[in-house]
């Protein structure tokens, strides 16, 4: 009974839930925050009264940078709280606008990927041809930060892909000295 009511209390504050430490069988630790650790999400709280506890719950875990369960993933996706790839979560544009996290949004989300693809034309134009590491450093900062470096690899290769399914560029040569160029260079 005593932990559904540290977490109502704590929410209730708008401070972060409690955490609690269950790893040694014959001893309980619990962390209980007297202090706020991110604003925004107190904002979200404020302006959400009507979240019930397991949405809080389960927030507080994404604010803690902690994973959660795929289901609670969905769950939170569906209710536009949250959105991103699992596991690499962050706050929803809806509620970014709330708690004043747009710019994180931005950089979390990433640009549209018109903006990549004529990022990649202009490389390819201007070098005369590019290897996937040079479109790496192109393209440095302009990923999404909640990609990580295997999945913003990936990203490159599905736009280079769509690319050349498209008749925009082509590839010439194999393995590390493979280029990417122009389609339609003279």
């Amino acid at each position: 009974m005593g932990i559904p009511m540290m977490y109502q209390i704590q929410k209730e504050k708008c401070f972060p839930l409690p955490s609690y430490d269950l790893e040694d069988i014959n001893r309980v630790k619990v962390t209980l925050y007297g202090k706020i650790l991110d604003r925004n999400y107190t904002q979200l709280l404020h302006a959400n009264g009507d979240l019930d506890l397991n949405t809080v719950f389960l927030l507080d875990k994404v604010q803690k940078k902690e994973t959660i369960s795929k289901d609670d993933f969905r769950r939170l996706k569906k209710l536009e709280l949250v959105e991103g790839r699992y596991p690499n979560i962050y706050v929803s544009h809806k509620i970014a606008n709330v708690v004043g996290k747009e710019t994180e949004y931005v950089k979390n989300k990433g640009l549209a990927n018109d903006v990549y693809k004529q990022l990649i034309l202009n490389a390819i134009e201007k070098m005369d041809g590019c290897g996937v590491s040079q479109f790496k450093e192109v393209l440095k900062g302009a990923l999404p930060e909640s990609l990580d470096q295997k999945q913003q690899a990936k990203k490159i290769t599905n736009l280079l892909q769509a690319m050349k399914k498209d008749g925009l560029i082509v590839l010439e040569g194999k393995g590390h000295s493979a280029k990417w160029y122009l389609a339609n260079r003279k």
